[in-house]
């Protein structure tokens, strides 16, 4: 889902959404209520921690081009 289309679905300015999501802004409950709405979850599942894998150390291996 687009962040256009999940703006759209939980009636909230586009701009706003963004600023949200880079942390320039904080929201509601109503909003996040809305947001999971759109999303079709649980508003819980918004307040998680986010699981990520553990970071990796170094450079990054370099890409050789396809032959």
């Amino acid at each position: 889902m687009t962040q256009e289309a999940l703006a759209e679905a939980a009636t909230v300015d586009l701009r706003f959404l963004q600023k949200v999501e880079t942390g320039s802004a904080n929201l509601s409950i109503t909003i996040l209520v809305r947001l999971a709405d759109a999303l079709h979850l649980k508003p819980g599942l918004l307040l998680r921690s986010a699981r990520l894998p553990p970071p990796r150390r170094g450079r990054p291996p370099s890409r050789r081009p396809a032959r």
